[in-house]
């Protein structure tokens, strides 16, 4: 039995913060309902325009079309050629309480964090390449349950092995929605954009 074991190029250095320029792949997450899918990827299109709105220089671009379905390598094969200063994955769930839950890809949630690297260039598997981002994710996603606290008291964060940030080598989270019906996502849209506005540029939460 052969196993092929895909290995990239990569660079273990502190990322620059976001800023009003930044590129942001928006992964809109393929649900198993499919009328979660239509909406997850309206949600994602509505967020896309509103943060432009408030930051006109602000590259976002979406993993996917309406009706498209790519599986996760090929999504993550797309990010990683963009290099982008941040990936979203965006997912909706059938839930009564509404509450967003923000996940980072983590395999190890103690050794994860270890930057053992010794060399500016290494050899890593795809499945290790969270690793060189961990700890500027996991930054981000504090910053960003702060805010969604204020209006979301439930909100969680959880460090798994979630499986549409697999292979992503770039500053990377996800996000669910909690929603009892059919466009309920619209409801979380002000919050989401204020919250994630506030990691792009601080000042915005002033406005």
């Amino acid at each position: 039995m052969m196993f092929l074991i895909v290995f990239f190029m990569t660079t273990w250095i502190t990322p620059a913060p976001l800023s009003v320029s930044s590129t942001i792949v928006l992964n809109p997450g393929v649900e198993i309902d499919e009328l979660f899918s239509k909406e997850t990827y309206e949600c994602a299109l509505t967020l896309k325009h509103e943060l432009q709105k408030r930051f006109p220089s602000l590259h976002i671009i979406l993993s996917r079309g309406m009706y498209e379905k790519t599986d996760q390598k090929q999504i993550a094969s797309a990010c990683n050629h963009l290099s982008p200063d941040l990936f979203i994955s965006l997912h909706i769930c059938k839930n009564f309480q509404p509450t967003v839950s923000v996940y980072s890809y983590l395999q190890n949630p103690t050794t994860d964090y270890w930057n053992t690297q010794k060399n500016p260039l290494t050899l890593i598997p795809t499945d290790k390449a969270h690793l060189a981002y961990t700890k500027i994710s996991r930054s981000l996603t504090e910053q960003l349950i702060d805010q969604l606290k204020k209006q979301y008291p439930n909100a969680s964060w959880y460090g798994i092995p979630f499986k549409p940030l697999r292979g992503i080598h770039a500053p990377a989270f996800a996000l669910e929605l909690s929603v009892a019906r059919s466009n309920e996502w619209r409801s979380y849209v002000a919050s989401l954009t204020k919250s994630l506005s506030s990691l792009i540029e601080p000042e915005s939460l002033l406005t």
